[in-house]
């Protein structure tokens, strides 16, 4: 009788054990991954958030890049989800299967992945993760008309939004113009000084001369952070020369914040373009996620023939690039 009862309790145990380990399994989080998602379907993995960090391990976009297998050997254009090298993956994650694409204030698509491909971006070859839709209704068009991805899409991550994009003639670009014209110039001067004769520009020499020319909002986008009364902004600010000869624009590619009506400048970046203005680097703010406290802004960046995507992160009234992704160039 006293065994019978000592292997009713033992079993009892067991269930109980198995139970806290099947019930503490269930209640882990999702691994947060962030990604974008291309106008031809397809999820370029950006970054695995993992022990406090953002990484990488997803194969780098390369001109005639050989790709192989955790063996060496070569792989064909279209892998199955369980066949994707161990070595694309941190620490052994698994790709998620479902991702959500966010759209503007609650909007948002659901879309799952069944197979990684390889494609094509400007002259490098690219991996990528190949999704569909979840469910019937209108494919959605560009988040941002002017970028080259549809959005940003996640997995895992609770607290996302997407950027908005503001009007370069809204009394809110104007304000931004008016607070960051002598910075414009003060940079700009700089710039020409550094540079001197090295860059052939076709700016006015003096600066009397260049300051008549007026400057424009090219790219203006906005987020609210969870700070109260707090957004945050990224303007794209351009004075251009029509110089017959030789045409070309000062690009001026700042980060700041607003509280309240007062403006902070996070960081700002002055750019001479010369005659074939290739040197511009225009970037497109396409979301921000909230994890442990902190918020982190994901960006397309595109140069000449070039694209890539950056993650930042903004804490404690401070911008700081946390991880740097090629995603493609000639």
């Amino acid at each position: 009788m006293l065994k019978k009862r000592y292997s009713i309790f033992a079993i009892w145990i067991l269930i109980i054990s198995c139970w806290v380990v099947v019930s503490a399994l269930s209640g882990e989080k999702s691994i947060p991954w962030v990604g974008i998602l291309t106008p031809q379907d397809i999820i370029i993995p950006v970054g695995v958030f993992q022990s406090g960090k953002w990484k990488t391990s997803w194969p780098k976009a390369g001109i005639d890049s050989h790709f192989t297998n955790d063996s060496g050997e070569p792989l064909p254009k279209i892998l199955p989800l369980d066949k994707v090298p161990a070595k694309w993956l941190p620490d052994g994650i698994k790709i998620p299967r479902n991702w959500i694409l966010l759209g503007g204030g609650s909007d948002q698509r659901n879309l799952t992945v069944e197979e990684a491909t390889e494609f094509e971006s400007h002259c490098s070859t690219v991996w990528g993760l190949r999704a569909s839709f979840i469910g019937t209704g209108r494919r959605p068009e560009h988040v941002n008309p002017k970028v080259g991805v549809v959005g940003m899409v996640t997995s895992g991550i609770t607290k996302a939004r997407v950027c908005e994009a503001v009007g370069p003639n809204s009394s809110e670009s104007k304000a931004l113009l008016t607070f960051l014209r002598k910075n414009f110039d003060l940079a700009e001067e700089q710039a020409i000084r550094k540079a001197g004769g090295s860059l052939n520009t076709g700016h006015p020499t003096a600066k009397g001369k260049r300051i008549l020319n007026p400057l424009k909002a090219k790219n203006v986008s906005k987020i609210k952070t969870e700070r109260p009364k707090q957004t945050l902004y990224f303007i794209s600010i351009v004075r251009e020369y029509e110089n017959p000869d030789c045409p070309a624009e000062s690009l001026y590619n700042v980060w700041m914040l607003r509280n309240d009506q007062k403006y902070k400048i996070l960081s700002a970046d002055m750019i001479l373009t010369d005659c074939d203005r290739k040197e511009g680097s225009w970037i497109y703010p396409v979301g921000i996620v909230s994890i442990e406290s902190r918020e982190y802004i994901v960006s397309e960046e595109l140069g000449y023939e070039s694209e890539s995507y950056t993650i930042r992160m903004l804490d404690k009234g401070a911008l700081k690039t946390v991880l740097f992704v090629r995603g493609g160039g000639c």
